[in-house]
């Protein structure tokens, strides 16, 4: 029952709180969209298949406020990799555009744990925000367009096995100020990929990260990117070669010194 009444105010708040547009959260399409079978090539350290064709959810208000995001989580299977730490050189996510007020796009990585990206409620990212270096039009997707989106990741290395989530966002917050102009495209989801996407969004009456479905109702959903990388060799263990220090020096400079008058010593008695 309380998750019930839960789900009833955050629905009741969101549309409460509606920008005078009228522009909802989640973005439909209604019509057929031609779309690749899958990301080229795939994400070799992670892939979650590409757009669904019929559902993505705003992952930035566009008023400049910079306080809603929409997540999902990955994780990079650490078998085979002696270090469990890779390293990752490029993301590649869906998302759908008012290019009435076209935005780049950025791309962050926030640590997670399994029920929320961020127990904490805040956007902040372990890694990024990656800025956007290429995007490919995939097609209309409704009154918006889908782009494929290219980020490079410099310096972001993540550990196997570790729970990690994903944000695209919109940039410039003045570019559409009257309402939202990014989406994250949902995607039907990798292979055993849980689909638990989450929103939060304090000024629709989201303050916390929710399940996106307990906000647009319908299934549960997947966002869509891949991510490419490789495992990083394990660390080559050093050998630590002792060092004299000045005192250490001359200790050792007097000690030969003292045993070779010895020596010579002898010498001259023999």
């Amino acid at each position: 029952m309380r998750s019930k009444s839960f789900a009833c105010l955050a629905i009741a708040a969101l549309f409460m709180a509606l920008p005078a547009a009228g522009q909802p959260v989640n973005h439909d399409n209604a019509g057929p969209l031609g779309i690749p079978d899958d990301f080229a090539p795939p994400g070799n350290l992670y892939d979650n298949d590409v757009s669904n064709g019929t559902t993505s959810l705003a992952s930035q208000d566009s008023d400049g406020a910079f306080n809603i995001r929409s997540a999902d989580d990955f994780t990079i299977d650490g078998a085979g990799c002696d270090s469990g730490m890779f390293e990752i050189t490029g993301i590649r996510a869906q998302i759908t555009q008012n290019d009435a007020a076209s935005q780049p796009i950025a791309f962050e990585l926030y640590d997670g744990d399994a029920t929320s990206p961020l127990p904490t409620n805040a956007a902040v990212p372990v890694a990024g925000p990656f800025a956007e270096v290429s995007r490919t039009n995939l097609g209309p997707f409704g009154a918006l367009t889908l782009y494929e989106i290219a980020f490079d990741t410099p310096g972001a290395i993540l550990d196997g096995d570790t729970i990690y989530w994903t944000a695209a966002f919109g940039t410039d917050g003045a570019a559409n100020a009257g309402g939202f102009n990014n989406f994250y495209a949902a995607s039907n989801g990798a292979v055993g990929t849980t689909p638990n996407a989450q929103i939060f969004s304090p000024d629709f009456g989201i303050p916390t990260w929710v399940a996106v479905e307990t906000v647009i109702g319908g299934p549960a959903l997947a966002y869509s990117f891949a991510i490419d990388g490789f495992c990083l060799a394990p660390e080559t263990p050093t050998i630590a070669i002792p060092t004299l220090n000045s005192w250490g020096l001359l200790l050792l400079i007097g000690l030969l010194a003292a045993v070779s008058m010895f020596f010579l010593a002898r010498t001259r008695r023999v």
